[in-house]
């Protein structure tokens, strides 16, 4: 399975790694910014263009908003969650543990609005997982989740 990893890089290293690290272990194909390389393609282009070898993507929220792109003025995360969304991509989310209050304290203003719009669209529209605190418990509610989205459905007789 193909399995886009998408979030905040800079203040996240040690929990996307873990997270790499569990996708890998478990077989799968991490696709991830770390790995994209030189492209003649914008950033967010290439980023969609990953998207469309995934078939799923893992989302993790954390403190900042992120990088906003210049045209949508949305971050490379949410622009990457709508494109998802838009394609019918499955969406797994996971989310630091106090969200609400680290949005209040990592953010400029109105990036910290921009965020908590983005935050309430993606618990509107994906169940996410319990918060995490350490970048080893995100590795294992991500191999969880993966697991579980793998089992076939049950089947009563």
């Amino acid at each position: 399975m193909n399995i886009f990893v998408s979030s905040v890089a800079a203040d996240l290293k040690r929990q996307r790694r873990a997270t790499l690290k569990q996708i890998v272990g478990m077989g799968d194909r991490a696709i991830a910014m770390e790995d994209f390389g030189a492209s003649p393609n914008p950033p967010l282009e290439e980023c969609f263009a990953k998207l469309d070898e995934a078939d799923l993507m893992v989302l993790i929220l954390g403190p900042t908003y992120g990088s906003i792109h210049a045209t949508s003025d949305l971050s490379y995360t949410e622009n990457e969650f709508r494109y998802a969304i838009k394609r019918n991509l499955p969406v797994l989310a996971f989310t630091v543990r106090d969200l609400d209050r680290a949005v209040a304290t990592n953010n400029p203003p109105e990036n910290a609005e921009k965020y908590r719009k983005f935050i309430s669209s993606v618990r509107s529209t994906v169940t996410h997982a319990e918060p995490f605190r350490s970048p080893d418990q995100l590795a294992a509610l991500v191999g969880t989740a993966i697991h579980n989205y793998k089992r076939p459905p049950c089947q009563y007789r």
